[in-house]
C-alpha cells in the first residue's frame, strides 16, 4: 500500500469508526432510558430492549445530515459520562473535518510527496482511528451492561 493510499485508507477507517461510535452512543443513551423505565413492579421484558434498539436506529436515521454540534447537543445530559461524551465531542468535531476540509487543508503538503508528510498525515490520521476505537469499543462494552 502506497503512503497515498494509507491515507485514503486512513480517513475512510475513520469515517467508518465514527459513524459505528456515533451509533453506539444513540444505542447507549436510548438503553439507558428503558432501564430508567423499568422499576421493581415491571418484569424485565426483551420488548423494551427492541424497542430501544428501534428507537437508536430511529435517531440514526434523524441525525443522518446533521453536523458534531446538534447531535452534540442533542446528546448532552443524556446519560454518557462526561469523559465519554468528551471522546465523542472529539470524535464528530474530526469527523467533521475529514469530512469537509482535511484534504483541502492538506493538499499542498501532500502533493510534494515527502515522506515526512506522508508519515505525519498518517500518523495523524492513526490517532483518530485509535481514539475512535477506544470510544466504540467502551460504549459496545456499557450497552452491554444496560442488557
Amino acid at each position: 500500500m502506497t503512503y497515498l493510499e494509507k491515507i485514503t485508507y486512513l480517513t475512510g477507517n475513520f469515517i467508518q469508526l465514527s459513524q459505528f461510535t456515533l451509533k453506539n452512543a444513540f444505542r447507549f443513551i436510548c438503553l439507558l432510558d428503558n432501564k430508567n423505565r423499568e422499576n421493581a413492579y415491571t418484569e424485565q421484558s426483551d420488548a423494551g430492549f427492541v424497542v430501544a434498539e428501534n428507537k437508536a436506529k430511529e435517531l440514526i436515521q434523524q441525525f443522518t445530515f446533521k453536523g458534531s454540534n446538534e447531535i452534540l447537543s442533542f446528546l448532552e445530559n443524556k446519560g454518557l459520562s462526561l469523559k465519554d461524551y468528551q471522546k465523542l465531542t472529539f470524535v464528530l468535531k474530526k469527523r467533521d473535518y475529514i469530512v469537509s476540509a482535511f484534504y483541502l487543508d492538506n493538499a499542498n503538503q501532500i502533493a510534494t510527496e515527502e515522506i515526512a508528510v506522508y508519515v505525519s498525515k498518517i500518523n495523524e490520521l492513526q490517532g483518530y482511528c485509535d481514539k475512535a476505537m477506544e470510544l466504540n469499543q467502551n460504549l459496545v462494552k456499557e450497552c452491554d451492561r444496560l442488557y
